[in-house]
């Protein structure tokens, strides 16, 4: 039994020394502008086994983190790494992965914050943190959000009265979340303080006012810092926010033309927000026209959209109503639709050659691979006019694209192809891939109709459809467990403790 003992806590031992120890930072210094050197080993998480997966480095610096891609050089079972940081970088989060396989450490994320002189975390690491497990870790590297955690880094960083200055927008955030009883108290004496400094920038006052408004419901105080905001910054941003907010009440076409066009004669020297505004404010104007069947009207207006993201969306939009929103339904105008779908599908190809509109927090392979879903996904709506206009051979061949591009999981792409395949391909080669995505479980009702009707049609009975379909349900169920065994089997134990 002594003996059983030894070897369970051996064996616990091994466990635990490798989830805590597939990833260490090797660097002497964590101080901003230096190189962080780090080993990592996929062992025993969901990486292990496979091959050529990426690390990217999210370097935090103020607002959104900058993406750097990290070359790996691997030594036996261990990939070593470096990534420079800047005199600004605050922290870095490490994350590696392969298509949707992504090591996350149990949801705590691999980091490090990095250190002053006397080796404490700089001003605004601990921040970082706590906004990686707020939220926004879930929207880059998959790190599920944790309040508690997010709330214990908040309250160590704001223990610092430096950071509290500093730190202005997290502060605030932190406060209006946290459940200490004075916390309110605090939010707005932090709000009257600002509000009052002389230094404040159109910014900060803009946020105090904000708050004053949307969480504390004091439209009083808010409408004060208003005035100060524009009595302080004559020619401020404001001005872009109000006239948004003119545009979006305008009920009438014409008046939004007044005011887009009133707006962009304002602008001698747009910034890249102005562009933005403007971008909108275009692609509403579009959208209107082309409801109204002014396809004209609408194609001029595109032609004033700079963002190429901004004017296929919108271009989509307009072909997938005018082709009925789906490959079953009636089209509006196909002939139309066909024109726009191809004008979005241009605009797409466009960024993806240039990558103007490239985030910070994207590296550039992650941009083109969120290009590249945008653009099959737009390419869905081209086949699907495609078929509208009788070209279902070009339609085919488009959605069948599609379709593997997003690994069949895509029903309503899933949809349309089976329609496709019967058409082009043939009830024999239709029914074969519906069988496939019935047992896939990545099918519409829609779809077993399909089935059901290719099955019956060469005079199968009722009870033979019901016993052919209910075999094909029973090999997709067994096919989940077979998944769900799989994921339990190579999911990474998690931390505990022997007591």
């Amino acid at each position: 039994m002594k003996k059983a003992a030894i070897l369970l806590w051996f064996l616990c031992g091994t466990v635990l020394a490798f989830a805590q120890n597939n990833f260490e930072i090797t660097s002497k210094s964590l101080a901003p502008g230096s190189v962080i050197n780090f080993d990592y080993m996929p062992r025993n998480t969901v990486l292990q086994g496979i091959k050529d997966f990426e690390a990217v480095a999210y370097l935090f610096e103020g607002g959104m983190p900058r993406a750097v891609t990290v070359p790996l050089k691997q030594e036996g079972g261990l990939y070593k790494g470096s990534v420079k940081t800047a005199d600004s970088t605050k922290a870095v989060f490490f994350a590696f992965s392969k298509d949707d396989k992504n090591d996350n450490n149990n949801n705590n994320g691999y980091y490090a914050m990095l250190k002053d002189k006397s080796g404490k975390p700089v001003v605004g690491a601990q921040a970082a943190v706590g906004e990686v497990y707020s939220g926004l870790g879930g929207f880059l590297f998959g790190v599920e959000r944790n309040a508690d955690k997010a709330a214990e880094f908040s309250k160590l960083e704001f223990e610092n009265p430096a950071a509290k200055e500093k730190l202005f927008q997290p502060y605030l955030s932190y406060l209006m979340q946290s459940k200490d009883p004075d916390a309110k108290e605090k939010l707005k004496a932090e709000l009257a303080r600002r509000a009052e400094k002389k230094d404040s920038n159109e910014e900060q006052l803009m946020l105090v006012k904000n708050v004053y408004e949307r969480s504390l419901k004091d439209n009083e105080k808010a409408g004060a810092v208003m005035a100060t905001i524009k009595q302080r910054f004559p020619n401020g941003a404001w001005k872009r926010m109000e006239t948004m907010d003119a545009f979006r009440a305008e009920k009438t076409l014409a008046g939004k033309e007044k005011i887009y066009k009133e707006f962009s004669a304002s602008l001698t020297k747009p910034g890249a927000n102005d562009e933005a505004v403007l971008d909108n404010m275009a692609a509403s104007i579009a959208s209107r026209y082309a409801d109204s069947g002014k396809y004209t009207e609408a194609k001029t207006y595109f032609t004033k959209i700079k963002n190429n993201s901004t004017k296929a969306n919108s271009l989509n939009s307009i072909a997938w109503k005018l082709s009925g929103e789906g490959i079953n339904k009636t089209p509006i105008d196909a002939k139309a639709g066909l024109e726009f779908s191809a004008l979005s599908l241009a605009a797409m190809q466009e960024e993806k050659k240039n990558l103007k509109n490239k985030p910070a927090f994207f590296t550039e392979k992650q941009y083109r691979r969120d290009l590249d879903g945008s653009y099959y996904m737009f390419a869905d709506t081209y086949a699907t006019l495609l078929y509208h206009t009788g070209k279902n051979d070009e339609a085919y061949k488009l959605e069948k694209e599609a379709v593997e591009h997003f690994k069949r999981k895509d029903v309503s792409m899933n949809e349309a192809y089976a329609l496709l395949t019967e058409k082009v391909k043939g009830p024999a080669a239709a029914q074969t891939e519906l069988e496939a995505f019935l047992e896939e479980g990545k099918y519409s009702p829609a779809m077993k109709e399909q089935l059901q009707r290719l099955y019956t049609a060469g005079g199968k009975s009722a009870a033979e459809w019901t016993a052919y379909v209910s075999s094909i349900e029973e090999r997709a169920y067994n096919k989940i467990k077979e998944e769900l065994a799989k994921k339990m089997i190579n999911q990474p134990a998690p931390l505990f403790a022997l007591k």
